[in-house]
């Protein structure tokens, strides 16, 4: 097969336009101004939750699919591809035992093969062991599954492109710590999961924090003294499997840590590092958390 670019226009049913390079390439990108969306297809099989961290390694998300019009998009892409295998979603029954996307977003819209089980929050059996939503082509419809999150499959990362100049710009509601400091840093008062937690931080031209150093540690628990609070944040620090190494969103290995006694324990596929901002005057502590928990957070961006 070769590697040249082709585009498809889709006028009915869907009503998107979208062009991309050939299957092996691994991007499709699809464009419904004013926002253009691409998907990144993987070519190995991981868990769910190595899968969760290789997309946002990626500076994307693994896929999520909130409506019909999203299942037959994604269902047509696959098929156009000539694509045989299952892929995780960003789907699962983690927190708690309901359904949701890994942003925390409870999943309404489900379309669960009609050959299988219908998979129900409420029965005892999910709310015990977790489970993670894989998608499977099935002639021409896009049919969902339930798989343990531990299982390898292949899986679709995905990207929303629609990104305001003004939020590039902007720097009220910015917090500095040490005045010597280079960085500044938004502290969000909501509580979302790890992943959506990086979607916001992205949305205003940030990252979610990264503390690579003892002088950033104290660098970001002054910012929490200066602003005034005391809560639990995350950072951007994870690790894509149980005894994988840390590492932060930029890519680079932690070497740096500052954990609180005990800690890391993996209590629970605990995979994000956060951050205990109550410390004050004293060494900013950190804890292993599941990253589908959720939690305030640390957007930073640099100033030079």
């Amino acid at each position: 097969m070769g590697t040249g670019i082709f585009c498809v226009v889709i006028l009915f049913v869907i009503g998107y336009g979208y062009c991309s390079k050939e299957w092996g390439t691994d991007y499709v990108e699809v464009t419904e101004p004013p926002i253009t969306q691409n998907f990144y297809f993987s070519k190995t099989g991981e868990s769910y939750y190595e899968a969760l961290h290789t997309c946002i390694e990626k500076s994307m998300q693994l896929v999520s699919i909130d409506s019909a019009k999203k299942n037959r998009e994604l269902a047509k892409i696959i098929k156009d591809s000539g694509g045989l295998h299952r892929y995780w979603t960003s789907g699962n029954n983690i927190a708690k035992g309901r359904w949701s996307w890994s942003k925390g977003e409870p999943i309404d819209y489900f379309n669960w093969d009609p050959d299988l089980p219908t998979p129900s929050s409420e029965e005892s059996y999910y709310n015990v062991h977790k489970e993670c939503i894989k998608i499977a082509k099935n002639e021409d419809k896009l049919y969902w599954e339930r798989g343990f999150c531990r299982e390898k499959n292949l899986y679709i990362c995905e990207k929303t492109l629609k990104v305001s100049k003004s939020d590039c710009d902007a720097t009220e509601n910015l917090v500095q710590g040490d005045s010597q400091s280079h960085f500044k840093y938004y502290i969000a008062e909501e509580r979302v999961t790890y992943p959506k937690a990086i979607d916001v931080c992205r949305s205003m031209c940030m990252e979610l924090v990264s503390i690579e150093s003892k002088q950033k540690n104290q660098d970001v628990s002054q910012a929490f003294v200066n602003a005034n609070v005391t809560d639990t944040f995350w950072s951007s620090g994870q690790r894509r499997k149980r005894f994988g190494a840390w590492k932060w969103i930029n890519g680079e290995t932690a070497n740096f840590f500052s954990w609180d006694s005990g800690e890391p324990n993996n209590k629970g596929d605990e995979y994000c590092i956060e951050l205990f901002g109550w410390t004050k005057n004293a060494t900013m502590l950190w804890n292993d958390q599941n990253c589908e928990t959720k939690r305030k957070f640390v957007c930073e961006r640099i100033f030079h």
